[in-house]
């Protein structure tokens, strides 16, 4: 009688023992995903470093521009030097600011594309205000050409918001294209390690 109430405990047991460590596999990170992750926190790092290097020579270039133009006689160039300046030390300021942080590495599959999700999206919403912002500088030079008031100063500040935004623009497109190469072989990683061995993940 204890010899089948060992049993019935085993078996009982054993289904558990094996999901606990089916789990344990599942969660944790493998070699390639470690690689990827390194090289996300890399790439974050580099878009970054670029992002700060735009914006001090933004900032730098357009104060040395506006200092050396007159608001009155070149409005234009004055113009264009003191809102390349205003972006310059605001890229540089969030640049820094990201610089600064330093997450702890993920621990899990599951939260290493997660994060990798999340940098990307926020890639494309930032590439989205960029087209906002080229669309923006247009407006304000169409506007320049048209007789408003102060029109040499309204092409000026337009120039340096379309300069500004088709470079931003650039450079977050070239990190989303490593983002979502990464995204993809994180995926790929985790059908291999789900039962049965295939998913389908839908990205938003």
């Amino acid at each position: 009688m204890r010899r089948c109430l060992a049993l019935l405990l085993a078996a009982a047991v054993a289904p558990s023992a094996v999901a606990q460590r089916t789990d344990t596999v599942r969660a944790a990170l493998p070699e390639r995903a470690r690689a990827l992750v390194s090289a996300r926190e890399a790439a974050e790092r580099g878009h970054l470093t670029r992002l700060a290097v735009w914006g001090g020579v933004s900032a730098a270039g357009g104060a040395a521009l506006a200092l050396a133009s007159s608001r009155r006689r070149t409005p234009a160039r004055w113009a264009f030097g003191v809102q390349t300046a205003g972006w310059g030390l605001v890229n540089a300021s969030i640049a820094a600011f990201g610089l600064s942080k330093s997450p702890a590495d993920p621990a899990t599959l599951a939260e290493a594309t997660h994060r990798e999700n999340g940098y990307h999206d926020i890639l494309l919403f930032n590439e989205g205000l960029n087209v906002a912002y080229v669309a923006t500088g247009v407006t304000m030079v169409v506007a320049g050409s048209r007789g408003v008031r102060g029109a040499d100063a309204w092409r000026g500040h337009g120039w340096a918001v379309v300069a500004q935004g088709a470079m931003l623009l650039a450079l977050d497109g070239v990190a989303i294209a490593g983002s979502s190469s990464r995204y993809d072989a994180l995926n790929a990683i985790s059908a291999e390690v789900r039962p049965g061995g295939a998913a389908v993940t839908v990205r938003f």
